[in-house]
């Protein structure tokens, strides 16, 4: 037990270093889509908005080589789905092909992460408004490029929330 307790301090004692450099050093904002009942902090240094990539129902970030890319938004559950049918869903039609190295499934949430050809994909999405809105976002990003985007993700999974509106038609456009 103390080997173990001894491994996680290590662990611990060399991630939350890149994740204070990422905390600080990004220029972290706030994000909330009025529309997508979505909100969360992505890192703005990183992230712009891509403008020709907006809807009602979400938008798009992207970095300034066009190599990752942050999908933000929300959707109205038109064939309620259920947390692990969305997953199958989201696989079978984003992620075909992929290698899944985590997907975990919970009442009212689902998480995909895993390698498609030489790029990284995280996608959360939550089941909110008694399951009829699907509040969701995806980091893509090259895996040469994993040591800086991991931290990222991980800030940004911490920050990312439903908001408590629950008007499905906002993001049915």
């Amino acid at each position: 037990m103390m080997k173990q307790l001894s491994l996680v301090a290590c662990l611990a004692g060399v991630a939350l270093p890149a994740l204070a450099q990422v905390s600080t050093s990004l220029g972290w904002q706030h994000y909330q889509e009025p529309n997508a009942n979505v909100e969360l902090r992505y890192p703005a240094a990183v992230f712009k908005p891509d403008p020709s990539k907006t809807s009602p129902a979400g938008r798009v970030f992207v970095t300034q080589d066009g190599s990752a890319r942050l999908l933000v938004g929300a959707l109205p559950n038109a064939e309620n789905h259920t947390p692990r049918s969305y997953q199958k869903f989201i696989s079978d039609e984003s992620y075909q092909g992929a290698k899944f190295d985590y997907a975990p499934v919970g009442d009212s949430w689902t998480v995909l992460s895993g390698t498609k050809d030489e790029t990284m994909f995280y996608q959360k999405a939550f089941f909110n408004c008694g399951g009829r809105m699907i509040t969701t976002f995806a980091l893509t990003y090259p895996i040469a490029e994993r040591t800086f985007y991991d931290p990222i993700v991980e800030t940004i999974e911490d920050s990312f929330r439903p908001t408590t509106q629950c008007d499905i038609s906002a993001g049915a456009e």
